[in-house]
C-alpha cells in the first residue's frame, strides 16, 4: 500500500532534476569560452590549465585531438586548446607551428558561421630559460592579429625553478617590448615539497594564477564569464554571492506559490522552484561535470532524496503537524524550506569543491546520500523555528 509520503514524493518529483537542468541552461544562456594556450614545448602549458581551473582537466593523454599537434579539453563550461608548442632553434618547425596556430584560430564555428572561435590566449614562456625572445614577440603579434586583437596574456611558467634575477629581467624585457600585454607568473604547487612554499613564491613573483583567473574573467562577455566562473574551483566566495541571488529569487517565487495556504500533499507547486534553484547552484559550483554520467546520477539521487526529506524528516519542524495530509504550507513555511534548501545546496557544493581542490577521493552519490539530508535538517534546527 502506498503511503502519503510516497504519494507526495512521486507527485512532486514528476518534475525531475534533469528538467530543471535543461531549463536552467536555457535561462542562463551559457556560452563556453574558448581559450588557446600557446608557447614553447615543455613550458608547462598543461599544468597551467590545471592550475587556473584548480582541478585536473589537462591530464596526460586526455583531451580530444583537434590537430596532430593540439588537444582540446572541454566540459560543460569551457574549452581550452593545448597546443604542442614550438621548439627553440628549429626554424622549420616553428614556421609550421605558426601556421597550425593560424588554422586553429581561423576554424569556422559551424553553429554561427564565424571564423574566429578564440576568446582568450594564454602564451606560456618558461622562466627556467630566462629568455623572452624576438620569436616570442613576433608569435604573440601574429596570434593577436589573427585572432582579431583578442586579449593575450603572457604567463611565465615554472617560476619556482627559475633564478629570481633572471625572472626580474624577463619581466622588465616584456614590459619594455610589449607594454600593452599583461604578465603573470605560474608554477605547479603540487611539485613543492612543502605547501607553505606556495605562498612565499606567490608573494615574491607578483601577479600569479589567481590574478590570471581574474584577468581572464574580466575579458569575457557576461555569458562566458558565468561559464568560466563555473569551470574553475576557485573564488568560492564569489560563487556563494552568485548563488545568493538565485536563492533570493527562488524564495520570492515560493512565497508567491503559497500565497494561499496549500496542503502539503499538493506541494508539487513548489518542487519546480526548489529543483530549479538546486540546478542553478550545482551548475555554479561545477558539480554537474564530475563525470559523463554525473547528470544522470545526480538527477536520480536528488529527485529521490530531496523528496524524501521534504515529505518526511522536515515535517517534524512544523509545529502542530501530525500527518502529511493535515499539513498546510503557507508563505513562511515555503520560503523557509526553499531558503534552507538553497543554503544547504551551497554548503554541500562547497564541501565537494574543497574535496576536489585537496585532491581527496570521493564518490558524489555516497557523499550526497550521507550528508545532504543531515545538513538540511541541521540548518533548519539551527536557524528556524517554523
Amino acid at each position: 500500500m502506498t503511503t502519503e509520503n510516497e504519494n507526495l514524493e512521486n507527485k512532486g518529483f514528476s518534475y525531475t532534476f534533469a528538467d530543471a537542468i535543461m531549463q536552467t541552461s536555457k535561462e542562463e544562456n551559457l556560452k563556453s569560452p574558448y581559450i588557446l594556450v600557446a608557447g614553447c614545448t615543455g613550458a608547462g602549458k598543461s599544468s597551467l590549465i590545471n592550475n587556473v581551473l584548480n582541478r585536473d582537466v589537462a591530464k596526460v593523454g586526455a583531451g580530444e585531438p583537434c590537430t596532430m599537434d593540439a588537444r582540446v579539453y572541454k566540459n560543460m563550461y569551457v574549452e581550452i586548446c593545448d597546443t604542442k608548442g614550438y621548439e627553440n632553434g628549429n626554424e622549420e618547425q616553428n614556421k609550421k607551428y605558426l601556421e597550425d596556430l593560424k588554422d586553429l584560430i581561423r576554424t569556422v564555428d559551424m553553429s554561427t558561421g564565424k571564423n574566429n572561435l578564440v576568446d582568450l590566449v594564454w602564451y606560456c614562456v618558461s622562466a627556467i630559460n630566462g629568455r623572452f625572445t624576438d620569436y616570442d614577440i613576433s608569435l604573440i603579434k601574429e596570434i593577436r592579429d589573427c585572432a582579431y586583437k583578442k586579449p593575450v596574456a603572457v604567463v611565465l611558467t615554472q617560476v619556482d625553478l627559475s633564478n629570481p634575477s633572471d625572472l626580474s629581467v624577463m619581466k622588465q624585457t616584456i614590459a619594455s617590448k610589449m607594454p600593452d600585454v599583461q604578465v603573470f607568473c605560474s608554477f605547479d604547487p603540487k611539485q613543492l615539497r612543502r605547501p607553505e612554499q606556495a605562498k612565499i613564491i606567490e608573494e615574491a613573483v607578483g601577479p600569479g594564477i589567481h590574478e590570471l583567473y581574474k584577468w581572464s574573467l574580466s575579458h569575457l562577455d557576461e555569458a562566458r564569464q558565468r561559464s568560466f566562473l563555473y569551470a574553475c574551483d576557485r573564488d568560492f566566495d564569489s560563487k556563494e554571492e552568485h548563488c545568493a541571488r538565485y536563492i533570493k529569487t527562488a524564495v520570492a517565487s515560493a512565497v508567491a506559490a503559497a500565497a494561499s495556504p496549500i496542503p502539503l500533499s499538493d506541494s508539487a507547486l513548489l518542487v519546480p522552484i526548489q529543483l530549479g534553484l538546486m540546478a542553478k547552484i550545482f551548475n555554479t559550483w561545477g558539480c554537474l561535470d564530475l563525470s559523463k554520467s554525473a547528470v544522470g546520477t545526480i538527477t536520480t539521487i536528488i529527485s529521490t532524496n530531496l523528496g524524501r526529506s521534504l515529505a518526511g524528516s522536515l515535517l517534524k519542524f512544523i509545529p502542530g503537524i501530525g500527518t502529511v495530509g493535515g499539513a498546510l504550507i503557507n508563505g513562511t513555511v515555503a520560503s523557509t524550506i526553499t531558503y534552507a534548501i538553497g543554503k544547504t545546496s551551497v554548503a554541500f557544493c562547497r564541501m565537494v569543491a574543497e574535496k576536489r581542490v585537496r585532491g581527496e577521493d570521493f564518490e558524489f552519490e555516497n557523499i550526497f546520500n550521507s550528508q545532504f539530508d543531515k545538513m538540511l535538517e541541521d540548518y533548519i534546527k539551527k536557524n528556524y523555528s517554523i
